[in-house]
Parts: C-alpha cells; sequence; structure tokens
C-alpha cells in the first residue's frame, strides 16, 4: 500500500481546514479566519435553546475582544500584547503566541442575531445564541 507524501505545510492553516470540514454544514458554512497572528481553538456545541460558541483565549482581558454579528455572520477580534520582559537579564525562550486575531463563523440561519450574550472566565470565552423559530415556507394561491 503507498501513502501520497504531502509537503510540510502551516499547522494552523491544516487545523482550519480540517475544522472547517468538520463543522461543514452545523454552521451553515465555514469558520473563516481573517488577517491573524494566530488562531485561537473554538468550540461549537448546541442544546434545545441555544447555539454555544467557546473560544480559549488564556492570557487574554475582557478589554483585548470585540465580538460583533455582522449579517449573518459571528465575528470575534481580539489582540495579546507582549509583556515587557525589560527586568530580566540574557535570553530566554517562549512557546506563548502574541498579536491579533480574527474569527469569522456563520450563523445558523434559525440563530438569533438579537439574542447573543457573551462571559469571559479563566481565560475562555463563552457565546450563547438563542435559536429561533425558522420562517417556513407557503404557497400563494393567484386569485383569477
Amino acid at each position: 500500500m503507498r501513502f501520497a507524501v504531502r509537503p510540510i505545510s502551516n499547522t494552523w492553516s491544516d487545523f482550519d481546514r480540517a475544522f472547517n470540514e468538520l463543522t461543514q454544514g452545523f454552521f451553515e458554512g465555514p469558520v473563516k479566519s481573517g488577517h491573524a497572528d494566530f488562531i485561537p481553538p473554538v468550540e461549537v456545541y448546541e442544546d434545545e435553546e441555544y447555539y454555544g460558541v467557546s473560544f480559549d483565549l488564556p492570557g487574554f482581558t475582557v478589554e483585548d475582544l470585540q465580538i460583533d454579528v455582522v449579517e449573518d455572520r459571528l465575528e470575534v477580534k481580539g489582540e495579546r500584547k507582549k509583556q515587557s520582559q525589560s527586568e530580566q537579564v540574557g535570553s530566554f525562550f517562549t512557546e506563548k503566541t502574541y498579536g491579533k486575531f480574527h474569527r469569522s463563523l456563520q450563523l445558523p440561519k434559525n440563530a438569533s442575531r438579537d439574542d447573543v450574550t457573551a462571559d469571559f472566565k479563566d481565560g475562555v470565552l463563552y457565546l450563547k445564541i438563542r435559536k429561533v423559530e425558522q420562517l417556513s415556507s407557503r404557497r400563494i394561491e393567484i386569485a383569477s
């Protein structure tokens, strides 16, 4: 059996592509990332009344984040600024990611654009989006 060999690529792009494939149809479209220095992990879930979306954002504060509903999309943006290390002497190593991110999720047709709540606790942003009744179609009779 032969295996296809793929060149090494951007891990975040691979993650985004895989996540988009998994969420296709659930949120009526892919999760998109605008210009970003990094892409925070997102989890999407639902219950009878709400859709839920959570973002892991350690090191952020409420003031670092912006959430908007733009037409049929939920936009989440933020920036983690690098802390000054002027007190340290010599070289150091970090695996932390700093900079801006922008995530855009297409809302389902039955998601309210007006009833969205946000809570930020212990480095996790929680969004609740109330479900609304979908408009049903009906046939219109032509008067003669």
